[in-house]
């Protein structure tokens, strides 16, 4: 994927599970714009083994590709999304940050805290027990003011 000068997202590559964001299923070989974050003015994107994630201007938190685990944060799982889907949970933390795992998802909110949600079965998501449909917040990371996130296959780290 790539931001052009605009904030609009472009993606390319394998599509089979939506994970390109253009509404289809289909490989593309050469960029296409991701229509539906057309002028939300994107400031960052990420992307993980089958989903992707972009921050818009407002702080706010886009997910699309694959679900199984719960990795686009809706609070559901199986099946796709082929478009961007806003991650409602999120949507008054201003989202300075974003990471996409393997299967997990990440974002680091305005006071420096970081939120995890999707697959945990190597304890990626930093606390809960259990794969997360929606994100929650790490809270042995509470109050350390986190300036960066990084998401692996199966694993998950931070800095301050």
């Amino acid at each position: 994927m790539a931001i052009d000068s605009a904030g609009d997202v472009w993606a390319w590559g394998r599509n089979h599970l939506g994970q390109l964001g253009d509404g289809t299923y289909t490989q593309r070989n050469t960029p296409v714009k991701i229509n539906a974050l057309f002028g939300k003015g994107i400031i960052a994107i990420a992307t993980g083994e089958n989903h992707s994630m972009a921050i818009d201007a407002d702080g706010d938190v886009w997910a699309w590709g694959s679900k199984d685990y719960g990795q686009l944060g809706d609070g559901t799982t199986g099946y796709y999304s082929h478009t961007p889907i806003q991650i409602t949970a999120l949507s008054d933390k201003g989202i300075t940050a974003i990471a996409a795992g393997g299967s997990h998802s990440m974002a680091i909110d305005s006071n420096g805290d970081v939120w995890a949600w999707g697959l945990n079965d190597y304890g990626q998501l930093g606390g809960p027990t259990t794969n997360g449909r929606i994100p929650t917040q790490i809270t042995v990371l509470s109050g350390r003011k986190i300036t960066a996130i990084a998401a692996g296959v199966y694993h998950s780290m931070a800095i301050r």
